[in-house]
């Protein structure tokens, strides 16, 4: 603001000039050469006290056909007008009268009154002006900066805001008390409450950068532990951020203080303009929250599970037999999961929508890809700087470097597309009664029942269910592929499991599942061994809290390190092994304290995914068909060498519609390294597919027909 008056006053200053002040005894009308006291001005100002001012400059002559320079001189009780001064004399008699002489000029502020009023001085003349001002030499050798306190401080902002920067009256110095006293209590408030949980210290005073690992860092978190405990606080670029390393804290603050722990950090980017903030993994904790959430749980709780069984089973066959088939070696990545990423993304289709998923170019898929390209760019805290100035996404998009918002806008009509197209299509299949059984079909038939309820809020709901979550089934199944490369022994005992119980006449359905208790046991240990959230999704404190004996800031982000408590050897005895085993006797783990089934990689507390159950039951469906009717190994290349895989995961963003984090899913996937929260994956591998029997593979065939069929 200060520098938007200097420039709109520039031009003013330059016409007035600049003056010379002289400050102190009040000189006599003779040395004033003129004047009468107790005169006001001639504009109607009131002079300053106290002051008294005279141009003591070098003799200046008057130019022919301009007028001389004049100022208004204060001084106590009146003012001397002077019009000229003819030579230094004047100057140097009234040092010697014991009269400080100050310079009003761009370089230098004077203390003891520096505000002057100049009377208008001619254009032509306001050179002249400039140039006697530093050619003034008898003041210097008279007065010495130390003793006329001369302060290096432009004195234009005092004469324009008609401050004195020493004599500031007493509503100044009444402000400038409130103020400190205020800080005071702040300084004292501080000083008394709890100290921050350990962590690195950030530069800048907690504005910059901490040193904050990008390849890995939930690795890296699990490591500090041991210098900062199970709680480490970070500052990063003024907010902070706290993770979480034992399952302890995460239960003590997520799950038994979720008043305070679960709202969602605000992603102001994605949420605000790319037009996101309708999805329930990121609608901050309250009554919207409540509402969406009811809704989701209405349609995917525990008990609604077994009502999808028969089309779960129905996509694990379909996958099995279109994406694998004859005898092959194949690339297990994202890019190549296809047939992993459509029978996820055509469960929740089936269910939200009553939309069968074509086997190419499905429209709704296809919306979704567009839509999620904003996640992948948008989706990480910090990507854009109005993240951490949320005031910015009021910027016009016209204006200059404002190309985010013109992002966020063609972002916005495929996130607003993927919320209203699905609601035209089953709206006209209502209206001529074709309409398939679905979530939407539903509460809309049953829309004027409901108060709280209404459209809004069934296509937010409807929409999330495959276009607001992660991708914990294609991960896990990587990390299935991997492993059974990995521990041949592993897939030899499942297989045995599943011939003992299916046969080899079937394949197996939800209702083997009590009796298959080794494969329940393999899935567990995919999704414990590399969780796919290793930091969970972040939460945000909505007040000040004391832990431990810690204090926690309000609107820190906190990030519970899943994967540090997944390999905490304390709770999982030989914690990087792959061994479904330990989960065999949870009687005795419970009596031990270890091995718990690993649960918390849906969330914590009333943040927890909502849609797990269903999760649960794709993954392990989809993995005992694999079991049932494929040999996992190890490819050869032409030289009949064995590939041995790399183990390393990738951390990443993923693009690919399933509900088990309740974000997301499409067919493809963009990998986007060195994110801050991420998702992990595997590395691209080569595995060999090959049919357990001639039998099994004709069992897929005949299976998917049927299945065909009667959709």
């Amino acid at each position: 603001m200060l520098a938007v008056v200097t420039v709109g006053l520039g031009s003013a200053i330059r016409r007035t000039g600049l003056i010379c002040l002289a400050i102190g005894r009040t000189p006599t009308l003779s040395e004033t050469s003129g004047g009468k006291p107790g005169t006001k001005p001639s504009d109607g100002s009131s002079p300053p006290s106290a002051v008294s001012s005279s141009d003591c400059s070098a003799s200046t002559k008057a130019r022919t056909g301009h007028r001389t320079p004049s100022y208004t001189s204060f001084a106590k009780g009146g003012y001397s007008h002077v019009h000229q001064i003819s030579s230094d004399e004047q100057c140097r008699s009234l040092v010697q009268l014991g009269t400080r002489i100050y310079f009003d000029s761009p370089l230098y502020a004077m203390p003891d009154g520096n505000v002057v009023r100049s009377h208008d001085v001619n254009d032509y003349d306001t050179p002249v002006v400039w140039k006697k001002v530093y050619k003034v030499t008898s003041v210097p050798l008279l007065c010495s900066p130390q003793q006329c306190r001369l302060l290096p401080l432009s004195s234009e902002v005092g004469r324009m805001l008609d401050v004195d920067f020493l004599n500031l009256g007493l509503p100044t110095v009444a402000a400038v008390a409130v103020l400190s006293i205020a800080l005071l209590g702040i300084l004292t408030r501080r000083a008394r409450r709890p100290p921050l949980p350990p962590g690195p210290k950030s530069s800048w005073f907690g504005l910059g950068q901490p040193v904050m690992p990008k390849l890995h860092p939930w690795r890296t978190y699990a490591k500090w532990r041991n210098l900062y405990g199970d709680i480490i606080y970070m500052r990063a670029f003024g907010k902070s951020v706290m993770v979480l390393n034992s399952t302890k804290v995460a239960d003590d603050l997520l799950d038994k203080r979720g008043a305070i722990y679960s709202s969602r950090p605000a992603t102001v980017m994605l949420n605000d303009v790319a037009g996101w903030k309708w999805a329930l993994g990121g609608i901050p904790y309250g009554d919207s929250w409540r509402k969406h959430r009811g809704l989701f749980l209405k349609h995917f709780h525990a008990r609604a599970s077994p009502r999808y069984e028969p089309i779960q089973i129905r996509e694990a066959t379909r996958s099995s037999a279109t994406c694998f088939g004859a005898p092959r070696t194949i690339t297990i990545t994202h890019a190549d999961s296809f047939c992993m990423c459509r029978g996820a993304a055509a469960l929740v289709m089936k269910i939200s929508y009553g939309h069968d998923v074509a086997e190419e170019g499905d429209i709704f898929v296809t919306l979704a890809e567009s839509a999620m390209a904003s996640v992948l760019k948008a989706g990480i805290f910090g990507t854009y700087l109005v993240d951490y100035f949320p005031i910015l996404k009021y910027v016009p998009q016209w204006f200059p470097g404002a190309e985010f918002k013109r992002q966020g806008k063609e972002w916005s009509k495929y996130t607003q597309a993927m919320l209203d197209e699905p609601y035209k299509v089953v709206k006209a299949q209502m209206a001529s009664g074709t309409a398939e059984p679905s979530l939407m079909a539903i509460e809309l038939e049953n829309l004027n029942d409901s108060k709280e309820v209404d459209i809004t809020l069934i296509k937010n709901v409807a929409a999330v269910s495959y276009a607001a979550g992660a991708d914990t089934t294609v991960a896990a199944l990587m990390s299935f592929f991997l492993n059974m490369l990995l521990h041949p022994e592993v897939q030899h005992k499942a297989q045995e499991e599943v011939d003992r119980v299916v046969g080899p006449d079937r394949l197996p359905e939800f209702s083997d599942r009590d009796q298959l208790p080794y494969v329940g046991n393999v899935v567990w240990e995919c999704l414990r061994w590399n969780p796919v959230t290793p930091l969970g999704l972040p939460r945000a404190t909505m007040q000040d809290d004391v832990y431990d004996g810690y204090w926690i800031p309000r609107g820190t982000t906190i990030l519970p390190n899943i994967w540090a408590m997944f390999h905490d050897e304390a709770k999982y005895p030989d914690a990087f092994a792959f061994r479904p085993e330990r989960f065999e006797d949870q009687k005795k783990n419970t009596e031990l304290g270890i091995n718990d089934l690993p649960h918390i990689v849906f969330g914590f507390g009333r943040r927890v995914c909502p849609g797990r159950w269903l999760a649960l039951d794709n993954l392990w469906i989809n993995i005992a068909s694999l079991l049932s009717v494929y040999n996992i190994s190890k490819p050869k290349d032409t030289n009949g060498t064995i590939i041995e895989p790399e183990v390393d995961f990738v951390s990443s963003l993923v693009k690919c519609v399933i509900l088990l984090k309740c974000v997301a899913v499409v067919v493809d996937v963009t990998i986007v390294d060195d994110l801050p929260y991420t998702h992990s994956h595997p590395k691209s591998f080569k595995c060999s597919l090959i049919p357990r029997s001639e039998t099994a593979l004709a069992l897929i065939k005949q299976t998917e027909n049927e299945q065909g069929m009667t959709k």
